[in-house]
């Protein structure tokens, strides 16, 4: 097949939008997601570079806890930061993400 200089521009076009589309990047990552919850409740290992990310984050998000865990014992030597504080920390920040 032959086609014009113009067709053949209109068609990269459509895949460069189609590349760069913020709702199909989104839903690409949320069937990821369900891929891998389905392949951790059927006991599978998960691997590849979203499962490194989220392991990443989560070593970034107790690091950041940690430090203000010792933080507010410092600040406040008659009190002490506990596990379910944090929990109770990780909880509100949840929320406030689903709004």
């Amino acid at each position: 097949m032959n086609y014009t200089d113009e067709e053949l521009y209109e068609a990269i076009a459509i895949v460069k939008n189609v590349v760069n589309s913020e709702e199909i990047k989104l839903e690409f990552g949320r069937q990821q997601r369900e891929i891998i919850k389905r392949k951790l409740k059927n006991g599978e290992k998960v691997s590849g570079y979203r499962v490194e990310w989220l392991q990443d984050t989560v070593g970034d998000i107790a690091g950041c806890l940690a430090e203000s865990a010792d933080r507010f014992n410092t600040q406040n030597p008659h009190d002490k930061i506990s596990l379910s504080d944090l929990v109770d920390a990780l909880a509100t920040a949840m929320h406030r993400f689903q709004k």
